[in-house]
């Protein structure tokens, strides 16, 4: 259960922290959405996506099926991410936080069993 709890924190902070960054769209997030081709608009949304992962993966320690599927939805918004930045062609270091981050999400799924 600690394991858990801690995973659960973790990428709450980790996705309140981007989506909150995503839906004001901070200059530094204007700049990536840019980059990777989207506007800031659809990057908006993603943001509230994210919002809602780091909401459900907390609420999922009292309901355990809303943090499975917030989770799932983090693993995929995480594939996404690493899919954008390869066909923008960034350098591989760019991978690594959507990688670690779906890595943080398969962990909690695997936890919650």
């Amino acid at each position: 259960m600690f394991a858990t709890t801690a995973l659960a924190v973790v990428l709450g902070a980790i996705f309140a922290v981007v989506g909150v960054s995503m839906t004001l769209a901070l200059d530094f997030q204007r700049t990536n959405a840019t980059h990777l081709g989207f506007s800031v608009v659809a990057f908006r949304y993603i943001g509230a996506l994210a919002l809602l992962g780091a909401t459900g993966v907390l609420v999922g320690l009292a309901l355990p099926v809303v943090g499975i599927l917030a989770a799932t939805g983090i693993v995929a918004l995480m594939i996404g991410a690493a899919v954008c930045h390869l066909r923008v062609r960034d350098r591989a270091d760019k991978l690594i936080p959507p990688i670690v981050v779906a890595a943080l999400a398969v962990g909690y799924l695997i936890s919650m069993r």
